[in-house]
């Protein structure tokens, strides 16, 4: 990473206010480490201060699946709602329950899904207490989806599934 001698300044200034704000021991060796770092342009170092910042965007098409993979839930779980209790009986309500993601290789849906649901308030009725699935889950829900956009043709991906278009989704 490289800072101009602006950004440096403007953030050992930042980490002054910090210090000011939270004046815990561990808060203030952490930023005066930060501005020693900054003010004498210790670039190998930078990396202390920002280890917490990903290294690259998120892409759009991760962003896009997670909330396609909770839009379908929503769709699901609302679908569901409306079956006869006939229909209903013949599904395992917890298949129609969004996971969530991988922790170990699929981190960043985990952690945007998570911050979608619990930090910016969408989809509540996917909130859990964990995402992390321990398996797998964008090549289920790529083929999920895919069903899913089958099945509507293209078209009203919201509209209410019957019992065998919820079936074939999940299957």
């Amino acid at each position: 990473m490289e800072l101009t001698k602006v950004e440096r300044l403007i953030l050992h200034n930042q980490y002054e206010i910090m210090k000011l704000l939270d004046k815990s021991a561990g808060n203030k060796e952490f930023c005066e480490n930060a501005q020693t770092i900054l003010e004498y342009g210790y670039s190998r170092n930078y990396d202390e201060f920002s280890e917490f910042f990903a290294d690259e965007e998120l892409s759009q098409e991760k962003m896009d699946l997670v909330f396609d993979a909770l839009d379908l839930y929503r769709c699901l779980r609302n679908s569901y709602e409306k079956l006869s209790p006939a229909d209903k009986v013949q599904l395992d309500s917890k298949k129609l329950e969004f996971r969530g993601f991988d922790g170990n290789y699929e981190s960043e849906y985990l952690c945007y899904a998570n911050f979608v649901i619990n930090d910016l308030g969408r989809y509540a009725e996917s909130k859990r207490e964990d995402y992390n699935t321990h398996a797998p889950m964008v090549p289920r829900y790529v083929e999920m989806l895919a069903r899913w956009i089958r099945i509507t043709e293209g078209g009203n991906k919201f509209r209410e599934l019957d019992l065998n278009e919820i079936k074939s989704i999940i299957a």
